[in-house]
């Protein structure tokens, strides 16, 4: 059971790592998605693709469920 738990624990540091890194990364986007939704408004105002924006909304949505599904998953643990 002591290895399931370490198992558990480095797969959910691993998204908390990747989620904190997207967001650094992307944080003006995702911040100006998040307060008015519009991907085409945002890709004009960075002069970048719908489908890139697309991509990096999509990543942080992605994410933020498995940062929530890890929440559940340790409180039941």
């Amino acid at each position: 059971m002591e290895r399931n738990n370490k198992i558990i624990d480095f797969i959910h540091d691993f998204f908390l790592i990747k989620r904190y890194e997207h967001i650094r990364e992307h944080k003006v986007i995702i911040e100006e998605f998040i307060n008015k939704p519009g991907l085409s408004e945002i890709a004009k105002k960075y002069d970048t693709s719908i489908g890139e924006i697309h991509q990096i909304v999509r990543e942080y949505k992605l994410n933020e469920l498995n940062f929530s599904v890890f929440k559940i998953l340790t409180k039941r643990v």
